[in-house]
C-alpha cells in the first residue's frame, strides 16, 4: 500500500467511508482530503507526519508496505478523534459501536491504582464494536485505551501500539497481561503470584528486560488487557 491507498484503508475501515469525518479527525479539509485520494495532490512527508500524529499511529506508518500495524486495522476498526461536540459521559454508544476513552497523555501518582487518577487531558475517543466486547463479557463502561510506550513487551506489542484495557477485571491470573501502577509509572506486564504475597513481574523481551519480584502491595492492578491487534 502506498500513502494513498492507506489514507483510503483508514477512510473506509475507520470512519465509515467518509472524507468528511476524516477531514475533521485530522483538521484538514474535505476538498483536501478528495485531491488526496484522487490523485490530484500528493500526500508530501510533512502531511503524512501529521496524520501519524492526529490519528496517534505509528511514526511511518503511512509509508511502510506491509506491516502488521495495517493488519491491526483490518482485523479491529476503530477511529481516534477528539469528537468535537460529543457528550461528556465516559462511555457513549451508538448504533452497533460504542465510544470509550482514549489516554494519549497519563499521569499517575504514586501509591495510587485509581483509574480516576489518569488525566484525560485530550478528551480522545476510541470505537469498538459492541459484539466484540460482548463477546468477552466486558462492560463497555470499564474500557479505556492507552498507548504502549518501549519496547520491552515486543515484539507482540511494539512501542506505539494502542492497547485496550479492562479495568473491571482487576484479579490477578498467572501469566496474563496487566496495566499497572508501578511507583508512579504506568506499565504493561506479565503478572504471576508468587508466595510470601510477592507478584512476579515478566517482559515479553526478556532479554533486554529480566523478571522483577516486588511485594504485592508495590503495584495496583489498572486492569487487564484484552487486546492490542486482535481480541485476545
Amino acid at each position: 500500500m502506498d500513502r494513498r491507498d492507506k489514507i483510503l484503508y483508514l477512510i473506509d475501515n475507520s470512519f465509515n467511508g467518509s472524507q468528511v469525518k476524516f477531514a475533521e479527525a485530522i483538521k484538514r479539509s474535505p476538498a483536501q482530503v478528495n485531491q488526496w485520494v484522487t490523485n490530484r495532490r500528493a500526500i508530501g512527508d510533512a502531511l503524512a507526519l501529521h496524520i501519524e500524529r492526529t490519528l496517534n499511529l505509528p511514526t511511518g506508518w503511512l509509508d511502510k508496505e506491509e506491516d502488521n500495524k495495517t493488519n491491526n486495522i483490518q482485523s479491529f476498526v476503530f477511529y481516534a478523534d477528539a469528537l468535537k461536540g460529543s457528550s461528556n459521559d465516559s462511555c457513549s454508544s451508538g448504533g452497533d459501536g460504542v465510544d470509550v476513552p482514549f489516554y494519549t497523555d497519563i499521569s499517575l501518582s504514586a501509591g495510587k491504582g485509581l483509574l480516576s487518577d489518569i488525566q484525560d487531558i485530550n478528551n480522545m475517543k476510541m470505537r469498538f464494536p459492541l459484539a466484540m466486547l460482548s463477546k468477552k463479557g466486558i462492560n463497555p463502561k470499564h474500557v479505556v485505551c492507552i498507548i504502549a510506550d518501549g519496547d520491552s513487551m515486543e515484539p507482540a506489542i511494539p512501542d506505539g501500539a494502542i492497547v485496550g484495557v479492562n479495568t473491571e477485571d482487576t484479579q490477578i491470573r498467572d501469566g496474563k497481561l496487566y496495566a499497572i501502577n508501578h511507583d508512579g509509572l504506568l506499565r504493561i506486564k506479565v503478572l504471576k503470584k508468587r508466595p510470601g504475597n510477592k507478584i512476579l513481574i515478566q517482559s515479553y523481551n526478556s532479554n533486554a528486560y529480566p523478571d522483577e519480584e516486588v511485594e504485592a502491595g508495590a503495584i495496583f492492578v489498572l486492569g487487564k488487557i484484552f487486546w492490542w491487534s486482535v481480541l485476545l
